[in-house]
């Protein structure tokens, strides 16, 4: 069979060749080359450039590819049968006014469930209950499961029983498979206490639109957004657990009913499935605004955050060590030096400058007047990021510590307080920014194992101000790793994780050590509060290492074949830009 590679691609690496030599000279671009090379040996090259392809039309392929037949959801039901444990479920169903027009395809797609251990407790708004008895009257054979229609929030609270307690938005329709789907993971898992799935539109014309393929659990993006969405099943117990529940499920706030969950559930999974179908304009649009005052897109905890890093007085803040390895061009380096000192007024913060073998003349001058008020430490020999850096943690008085390129460049005030905030929260280990290339695209937006060869950076070359999937470029949310292009990290957590791993010289030492960070139960936070820009490479020309990456796989190779938590089995591994995978 003939190999044929798209035009588009061509004319992408052409340019993206071009790029490397302009910045970075005609080797950096050669040993690049080389490294796609040996990388594609291994089986883990990614040549498809980015590209815009429209996701629903990507979504409607997918449709056709992927969706279950009905001899798959015969062997799943079969399977289930099988298996044992097949508790029953209290579905709830929460209606306001603005939503009653399409309870009656709801309940609908209620009949259609393929597992048959549930019933139904409707909570609706008093001016809307005819309506909904109306709809459930026209549904015979659903009014022997229906175990009450209730309107005060006392009475919705007595009305729940059930092992589990599905809780369901009245503009979604449920997939067939939905409470199957749900029930064969908790027979996987029994531990598990709360679940969602992923979800899609219905638009004007009937058709299925804006799949949402969600993370795994992310507290830092339920924090910003309700991602979690319109459909959450949890254990009775937990459910009843939390306080002001039965108030907040007569208002229809799901999302306060997640956050509150998500606080004390143990052990909370994604269905990685399309469980539920949204009408579209419905108002719980899983998309965060950013706006405090949208209740369905930021908490009370996550305003706090994103204010208070611009309200917190810079004493009250704890003393950061910035550690900057460098070589040569010191004025990349002091545009760097001159940016912090521009954006981080009355800020507590030293200078740790570690200088692995500097032979320009001009340089070594620039680093001996800035040790008259800064540290800079000597370290000749061959270039070893993990080792220039730990050495530089010995010298290092701070309670945080943060790791920066000297090709990095802060533009506006406020951009370490951001990152500061999240950092003192409680279980949070390290902290990434926002880094754009020059012209405004983004470099960085966070780390996603197992895309574009072993790990890939979130929405690269992207449009820092255009859509993005589900505008997670502009959410503060979890990630596997970051960048220690720009990378925060509490002091005694990286002593408690041993550091960066020597062997690791050059290439994914700072994946490795997020990865470790999250062995030992903390979380790695990326915030787009933080914006700065990353001349990538400028220093290093283009420093590649393939002993790197096989060391770096050897020693995740499980974790890379399980796939990144944070990311979604059904998106692409090809590319960066979160579009659908094989479509």
């Amino acid at each position: 069979m003939a190999w044929t590679v798209p035009a588009r691609a061509v004319v992408w690496a052409c340019r993206r060749f071009g790029a490397i030599v302009f910045q970075e000279g005609v080797g950096a671009a050669v040993r690049r080359c080389g490294t796609k090379i040996h990388s594609a040996f291994q089986g883990r090259s990614a040549w498809t450039p980015f590209t815009t392809r429209d996701l629903d039309a990507q979504y409607a392929t997918w449709l056709h590819l992927y969706r279950y037949s009905s001899e798959d959801l015969s062997v799943l039901r079969a399977s289930l049968d099988r298996s044992g444990f097949l508790p029953h479920i209290r579905v709830v169903v929460v209606i306001t006014p603005e939503k009653a027009p399409t309870v009656p395809k709801l309940l609908t797609s209620l009949q259609e469930q393929m597992y048959s251990a549930w019933d139904l407790l409707v909570i609706c708004h008093p001016s809307c209950r005819a309506v909904v008895e109306k709809a459930i009257s026209d549904q015979p054979q659903l009014q022997e499961r229906v175990r009450r229609v209730c309107s005060q929030p006392e009475v919705a609270a007595k009305a729940l029983s059930g092992e589990y307690v599905l809780v369901v938005s009245a503009d979604a329709e449920l997939a067939p498979e939905a409470l199957l789907s749900l029930v064969t993971a908790l027979n996987e898992d029994q531990r598990i206490d709360m679940l969602y799935g992923d979800e899609d539109r219905i638009d004007g014309a009937g058709r299925r639109v804006a799949p949402y393929f969600k993370p795994g659990w992310s507290p830092d993006l339920l924090r910003a957004t309700n991602y979690i969405g319109p459909l959450v099943m949890v254990q009775k117990e937990l459910l009843t657990s939390v306080p002001e529940y039965a108030t907040m499920l007569w208002e229809g706030d799901l999302y306060s009913i997640a956050l509150r969950l998500g606080e004390r559930a143990r052990r909370i999974v994604r269905v990685p499935q399309v469980l539920c179908h949204v009408h579209e304009g419905s108002s719980d649009r899983n998309v965060g605004s950013g706006d405090c005052d949208d209740r369905h897109n930021r908490t009370p905890a996550a305003c706090s955050i994103t204010e208070g890093a611009h309200a917190a007085r810079a004493s009250d803040l704890p003393m950061v060590s910035i550690v900057v390895p460098t070589r040569d061009q010191g004025q990349l380096l002091q545009r760097c030096m001159d940016s912090i000192e521009r954006t981080s007024h009355g800020l507590r913060y030293e200078l740790i400058i570690v200088d692995n073998g500097t032979t320009e003349s001009a340089t070594r001058q620039y680093l001996e007047d800035m040790s008259h008020a800064h540290q800079v430490l000597h370290c000749p020999g061959p270039f070893n990021f993990s080792a220039l850096n730990n050495h530089a943690i010995g010298r290092a008085s701070g309670e945080y510590i943060l790791f920066l390129n000297n090709d990095v460049e802060a533009m506006q005030q406020g951009w370490l307080e951001a990152m500061l905030t999240h950092a003192q929260r409680p279980g949070v280990g390290a902290v990434g920014a926002k880094l754009l290339y020059p012209d405004g695209g983004v470099q960085h937006a966070g780390v996603v194992l197992g895309v574009a060869g072993v790990a890939g950076h979130a929405f690269r070359h992207t449009p820092a101000k255009g859509p993005s999937y589900h505008g997670f470029v502009d959410l503060v949310r979890n990630c596997s790793a970051v960048t220690a292009a720009c990378m925060l990290v509490p002091k005694k957590v990286f002593q408690e994780v041993g550091g960066f791993d020597e062997r690791l010289a050059v290439e994914y030492n700072d994946v490795d050590l997020c990865l470790r960070i999250r062995e030992q139960g903390y979380r790695i936070v990326y915030t787009p509060e933080a914006v700065l820009y990353h001349y990538e490479n400028a220093t290093r020309c283009g420093t590649r290492n393939p002993e790197d990456e096989t060391l770096f796989c050897r020693k995740w190779d499980a974790l890379l074949k399980e796939g990144d938590p944070y990311y979604h089995p059904h998106l692409t591994r090809k590319r960066e830009d979160w579009s659908l995978g094989n479509v």
